[in-house]
């Protein structure tokens, strides 16, 4: 079975643009490189060079799906040689398997670069499964969000204190005790082993928004409407209205808080239902965030805000913005209102008495 996401990934990258100092500010003089792992090694003996010259603002895209023991040393070599060069800044957009080999190998030989290196992991393929990702080897600051922590297990985050932030982690370590309340809830009042992934975003969906639930309401406060009537968010210090674990806290959130946290609820050792959200806008220009869940191979989507789930919001114009990998990856589909009726009179068929 090929790659689904081999068609997405960024290659064929390679751009360099100078920035001149100001006048009487040499040492801010750099330049700016953006250049993916396929065209890295061609170019790597010159980005050394102009690297002494005046140091580089990099970002590497390594996105690729690690398939053999070459694959492991070639990208072996091209870090050792980076470690040469001179960095004032130094960005990796890596895969899930790639990640852990610049996290195993940039401690192996003691990466250089730490205090200006950043790690994102940009495309995750397998992302409703447990995975060692070698974080705490891990020579730089790690941007990593919430919905990918709950994976990793205690002693891996007791950890990562200096190289992830300290809000992402205290929320982390609450998370994972909402997720085994939630988990433990749904065991004991239903017949877990028979639930399918839809009855579990049924079951999420309700527990999140019934009134005799989490009763999880919109946080009107942290938003405005601008002259050109549409709506932006007004962010709280903490931006808690955006965070999974603040808007548990609050009870209420905008809808990228609403929607993180269902997929949190959804996507972690408990559930496994793969489920991401998706940041894009609605027909009128609002920038908005939803959960896409994918479920035998087709992607079905929920509005946690305005649409409810397994609907077809693509007829509703809703338009993911073109970082989005899932909506690029998987079929789109939705479930007819009796479908949807279908799926609740399963679940109550498996409620506990």
């Amino acid at each position: 079975m090929g790659d689904k996401f081999d068609k997405v990934i960024r290659r064929n990258i390679f751009v360099t643009k100078v920035h001149p100092a100001l006048p009487g500010f040499e040492m801010n003089k750099c330049i700016e490189v953006k250049v993916s792992i396929d065209k890295l090694g061609a170019i790597i003996d010159r980005l050394k060079k102009l690297s002494f010259d005046c140091p580089l603002n990099c970002t590497i895209y390594d996105e690729e799906n690690i398939r053999n023991t070459e694959d492991i040393k070639y990208r072996r070599r091209l870090l050792e040689s980076l470690n040469g060069a001179n960095f004032l800044k130094v960005k990796f957009e890596l895969s899930d398997t790639t990640l852990p080999v610049y996290n195993y190998y940039m401690e192996k030989f003691r990466w250089r670069h730490g205090t200006v290196t950043e790690l994102r992991m940009t495309v995750d393929r397998n992302a409703a499964s447990e995975k060692n990702l070698m974080l705490e080897k891990a020579q730089g600051t790690i941007i990593i969000p919430e919905e990918k922590l709950v994976w990793q297990p205690d002693y891996v985050l007791a950890r990562l204190r200096g190289k992830v932030s300290s809000q992402v982690l205290d929320d982390t370590d609450k998370l994972k005790d909402v997720i085994r309340n939630y988990s433990d809830m749904i065991s004991s009042g239903y017949y877990f082993d028979h639930l399918t992934d839809f009855d579990k975003v049924y079951l999420a969906y309700h527990y999140l928004f019934d009134r005799d639930k989490l009763n999880i309401g919109y946080a009107w406060n942290q938003t405005i409407i601008g002259k050109d009537g549409v709506m932006y968010l007004k962010r709280s210090p903490t931006e808690w209205e955006s965070r999974p674990y603040g808007t548990y806290e609050y009870r209420c959130g905008v809808c990228e808080g609403q929607a993180r946290l269902m997929a949190i609820l959804l996507n972690n050792s408990d559930m496994r239902v793969d489920a991401v959200t998706v940041d894009g806008h609605i027909s009128s220009g609002t920038a908005h965030t939803w959960v896409e869940f994918v479920i035998d191979g087709k992607l079905y989507q929920c509005c946690t805000t305005m649409r409810g789930y397994f609907k077809n919001l693509d007829a509703a114009g809703y338009k993911p913005n073109a970082y989005e990998i899932y909506p690029r990856v998987y079929e789109h589909s939705y479930l007819t209102d009796a479908e949807i009726a279908k799926v609740d009179r399963h679940v109550k068929t498996l409620k506990k008495r």
